[in-house]
């Protein structure tokens, strides 16, 4: 059985856990009707899209320009307001770890590290996708 303290760790880790599946469910909301354009490469989706509405040579070459310049402007915003997400994201680990004993900060240390890992490495593959840097 979990003593007080135990349940109070569990408590805390638990909701630092469910928020990083909101955000990343957030995420993902905010990228699905995106993702779709890029799920298997643009080129693919202008495939489907030639195939399915019959497009010319030129109407392909001129959708796919579209689609080149919506990623690129994608990924400007995503750059834009990368600071503000962080700010935010800043915050919200400080006044987590102010509620946390010595030993749960280390474990807290380590998800937030293991999660911005991942974050970057996302970041650098939408980057290649995208034909950005960072």
């Amino acid at each position: 059985m979990l003593t007080n303290k135990g349940k109070a760790q569990l408590i805390i880790i638990a909701t630092f856990v469910f928020g990083a599946i909101a955000g990343a469910s957030g995420q993902y909301l905010l990228n699905r009707n995106f993702s779709t354009l890029q799920s298997a490469g643009p080129s693919n989706y202008i495939e489907e899209m030639a195939g399915k509405l019959n497009l010319s040579q030129v109407q392909r070459k001129q959708a796919d320009d579209i689609i080149g310049e919506a990623r690129a402007k994608y990924w400007d915003l995503r750059l834009q307001i990368r600071p503000q997400a962080s700010v935010i994201r800043d915050d919200a680990k400080v006044r987590i770890r102010q509620l946390l004993s010595a030993d749960q900060q280390l474990i807290f240390d380590g998800l937030v590290k293991e999660l911005d890992e991942k974050r970057e490495q996302q970041m650098k593959e939408e980057s290649a996708r995208a034909g950005r840097t960072q």
